[in-house]
């Protein structure tokens, strides 16, 4: 009588032995880790920069401003923060142009505006410079860096609304701003902003503290204006449009649209976002 077959590679009732069990096992598991791996690591790819929003009150004229050029480009470049995108808007004030030098890039509007923060958020009635005030709610002396990176670790969560912004030039040269604010809570209503700024804006001083001195400083602010309001928890998404003028004589690569919602109540910012010219939208969150 013959004998029977044996099943090839297999044990009773039909499980692989052991040392078989043990290699497969060991040819699926880098694969499989490998692919756990790969999937942790996708929301960290996609998740978008939060926006940190810097406001700074300067003039060409002040001798004390140029190293908080220096350091906020630093910054810039090297956020304290990972995955933290640093938004400037350099406002030039015009009460130091009486001193010596007249900055071009200063206007009353940006005066304005620091007195009103110095009055209604930090109770202090002072302005100076160079004063740099985070997403609203902290300021301090824009050159002290050991501060600015605090306050910056502080302000990198406080974003709760997504902007997402277009900008493109239109045929007579201006520029038409698109931004779109995602639902979401808060518990005040808000003030939708518009500005427009320039990087690398090379200054040649000739007159006052800074007489003989080159300055290069990044987010000048050109353009500054309120585009519409933002209900408290808006339960939809809402689009905010505007037409800035384009300043001339620039080169539109250094130029950039900021958008940023701003409360009313006590001026924190609850969302900003920042797109180049015609290029792809950008969206913060």
């Amino acid at each position: 009588m013959p004998a029977r077959p044996r099943l090839a590679a297999s044990g009773r009732n039909g499980r692989q032995p052991p040392e078989r069990a043990m290699t497969r096992i060991r040819s699926v598991l880098p694969a499989t880790l490998f692919t756990l791996f790969a999937l942790l690591l996708v929301p960290a790819a996609q998740a978008a920069p939060r926006p940190v929003v810097l406001e700074l009150f300067t003039s060409n004229g002040c001798s004390s401003c140029p190293p908080a050029y220096e350091l906020l480009r630093e910054l810039q470049a090297r956020p304290p923060v990972d995955d933290v995108r640093l938004i400037l808007l350099s406002q030039h004030v015009d009460y130091w142009n009486r001193l010596g030098w007249v900055d071009r890039y200063s206007s009353a509007d940006f005066t304005q505006r620091q007195r009103e923060y110095a009055r209604d958020v930090f109770g202090s009635g002072r302005v100076y410079t160079p004063q740099l005030v985070v997403n609203g709610s902290d300021e301090m002396v824009a050159s002290r860096g050991n501060e600015v990176r605090a306050a910056i670790e502080r302000a990198a969560d406080a974003a709760d609304l997504g902007v997402t912004v277009d900008a493109r030039t239109a045929g007579d040269g201006s520029i038409d701003v698109t931004a779109r604010v995602e639902r979401g809570q808060i518990a005040a209503p808000a003030s939708v902003w518009f500005a427009l700024t320039q990087d690398e804006v090379v200054s040649h001083i000739g007159a006052g503290e800074n007489r003989g001195r080159k300055l290069i400083e990044n987010g000048v602010v050109r353009t500054l204006r309120r585009a519409g309001h933002h209900p408290a928890n808006a339960d939809t998404v809402r689009s905010y449009r505007a037409q800035l003028p384009s300043p001339a004589d620039v080169d539109r690569d250094d130029l950039l649209v900021v958008v940023f919602v701003q409360r009313d109540d006590d001026r924190v910012i609850v969302g900003a976002g920042q797109a180049a010219l015609e290029r792809a939208r950008t969206a913060s969150h």
